[in-house]
């Protein structure tokens, strides 16, 4: 089992955002709130916190074009192909199609 390492503590301005994203989702579960939940919610808040970067649309498209491909080599590795062979074979034509223009280039 690896050991994981002790977060550090959060900073001020991390415990402001830390506390703001936590009374937020808090009070959007209010009514059902369990001692397992309040502790997921408590850890997404962490997250937030400390990677403010999670809430822009960059992020967010980055993670669905991950997705997409995971989805992508799912579906090829089900249809019995390997994940970048076929892009690896249009590089090696290239690199032919390449070679052959400089040799047949008049000096």
């Amino acid at each position: 089992m690896q050991w994981r390492r002790a977060k550090k503590p959060l900073t001020q301005d991390e415990r402001r955002i830390y506390e703001y994203h936590r009374r937020r989702l808090l009070r959007r579960h209010q009514g059902h709130l369990t001692p397992g939940l309040i502790r997921c919610l408590e850890a997404n808040a962490s997250r937030l916190a400390r990677h403010p970067e999670i809430l822009t649309r960059e992020w967010g498209l980055k993670m669905g074009r991950i997705k997409g491909a995971r989805h992508a080599h799912s579906v090829m590795r089900a249809q019995g192909r390997t994940v970048g062979d076929e892009g690896r074979q249009q590089i090696a034509i290239n690199r032919e199609k390449h070679k052959q223009e400089k040799l047949a280039e008049p000096q």
